[in-house]
């Protein structure tokens, strides 16, 4: 099911960190807010990176997952509130609702 969502690209890609040695570099022109050029800059500057560098990350990060977490309408939980969750709702709500949610997603297994 992952890999059929998956355009070819992103499959080329899957598991693969982009790497300076053996990417094929293009350049555009972007046109984009003067709060977010100026956010990005920050960040990267905090982060020791160049502007380029931290956009280059920022869109790997996209179509390799944000992509298919906007897509799904999916919601990325902390691990700290994961872990509060596991260990204070009762296990078999959590084995109902586990079972009642891959019923939905995967019904071929069911």
């Amino acid at each position: 099911m992952w890999e059929e969502r998956e355009s070819a690209p992103t499959r080329r890609h899957h598991n693969m960190a982009p790497s300076a040695k053996n990417n094929k570099k293009s350049n555009i022109t972007l046109a984009i807010d003067s709060e977010i050029q100026n956010l990005i800059k920050n960040i990267s500057e905090a982060e020791g990176l160049s502007v380029n560098s931290k956009i280059n990350s920022i869109l790997w990060k996209y179509i390799s997952f944000y992509k298919y977490i906007e897509q799904d309408t999916s919601l990325i939980v902390p691990s700290r509130s994961v872990n509060f969750f596991v260990e204070n709702i009762d296990e078999d709500k959590w084995i109902k609702e586990y079972s009642d949610m891959l019923e939905e997603i995967i019904p071929f297994f069911f």
